[in-house]
């Protein structure tokens, strides 16, 4: 008997390169990662992505999105996908005040590939070189930097978005401030 694994789930897209606007930052914390017994902790954000040619059954743009390390060191693929982005490296002194924020709005040609479980992966990024086209969707932003507690999260944070920040240490972290304050028996 033969068997094959099958794949029932479909890209977003196919392969392939595909002009986009950047319209969501979302700051998901520091996360936990396990990999071959090794622990480590690493902030990561999530990128999102309008697909500027490509439209979904109700002819809103088709949104990609990728979760990055935020690390600017010449390792990490942030980094390489900026560098790409840009069409050059950064500076010594453009590396030291990078701000994330600044990338909304910007737009991208994106490298696009399916992953073996057939999820579009966002593979590379190039330089746009025609007039900026604007996103459709409202910009998204989060960052734990300017987060205020009790305020709550931005109701265009989905709940599986939410529910990894709450695994997250700056959330924790919040968590606990708000207890410790709480415990004041007067």
């Amino acid at each position: 008997m033969k068997i094959s694994a099958s794949n029932n789930s479909k890209a977003a897209v196919e392969a392939g390169l595909y002009p986009a606007v950047c319209f969501g930052l979302i700051d998901i914390g520091t996360q936990e990662n396990t990999y071959q017994d090794k622990t480590t902790y690493q902030r990561k954000a999530i990128l999102k992505f309008e697909l500027l040619d490509e439209f979904d059954g109700e002819d809103n743009r088709v949104v990609l999105s990728q979760i990055y390390n935020m690390s600017l060191s010449e390792m990490s693929k942030f980094r390489k996908h900026l560098k790409g982005w840009r069409g050059r490296d950064f500076t010594d002194e453009e590396l030291n005040c990078f701000e994330p924020k600044n990338i909304l709005g910007g737009n991208v040609i994106l490298n696009v590939i399916v992953s073996d479980k057939g999820r579009a992966v966002i593979d590379g990024m190039a330089r746009f070189k025609d007039e900026p086209v604007p996103a459709q969707r409202d910009e998204e932003y989060f960052t734990f930097d300017t987060f205020k507690e009790g305020s709550g999260l931005p109701e265009y944070i989905s709940e599986g978005i939410a529910n990894i920040i709450y695994k997250s240490r700056e959330w924790k972290d919040l968590k606990e401030q708000a207890f410790s304050n709480d415990d004041v028996p007067f």
